[in-house]
């Protein structure tokens, strides 16, 4: 009988302090469900690099949020009231955009995507699992680990 022991997902932690802090900044106020909206965000984001992607967005509006204020302050500072000339300008720009309607690249000109090969998904997945719980090493560091992993997991296929 073998019994498997429960791995920590050191992401994991550092994704639901960010999401909480995210939404504690979004919302303004702490509530008691942010954990809970956290894990299922967590849960329902399939590979790692969709985990790093949405927690870098999340980073971002943070950034955004709490770098307001002082943008509100420098434009109350700045006393400038724009010109009529500048205003028409912006004017007569978005009624250009608005007078856009034909796509600008069509469908049938774009390449299809390949399927990916076994190994490149493999690495895909596992390289934003090791980025995301190693945070201190380089891409060379994080390839090489990548390579000892599947090499591992094909001898061990092979052997079995």
């Amino acid at each position: 009988m073998c019994i498997e022991e429960v791995q920590d997902d050191k992401g994991l932690d550092k994704f639901l302090k960010m999401a909480i802090k995210y939404y504690e900044t979004k919302y303004g106020t702490p509530q008691r469900n942010l954990r809970e909206k956290a894990m299922t965000l967590w849960l329902d984001l399939q590979s790692y690099k969709d985990k790093m992607i949405v927690m870098e967005f999340m980073q971002r509006k943070i950034n955004k949020i709490e770098s307001s204020q002082t943008k509100i302050t420098q434009f109350f500072k700045s006393n400038q009231k724009p010109s009529t000339t500048k205003i028409m300008k912006q004017i007569d720009n978005n009624n250009d955009d608005q007078e856009i309607t034909d796509p600008i690249i069509e469908k049938v000109n774009t390449p299809k995507k390949r399927d990916k090969s076994p190994y490149s998904k493999f690495y895909e997945e596992t390289y934003w699992k090791i980025k995301l719980e190693y945070e201190q090493l380089n891409q060379k560091e994080i390839r090489q680990m990548v390579k000892k992993q599947w090499e591992s997991n094909r001898k061990t296929t092979l052997f079995s």
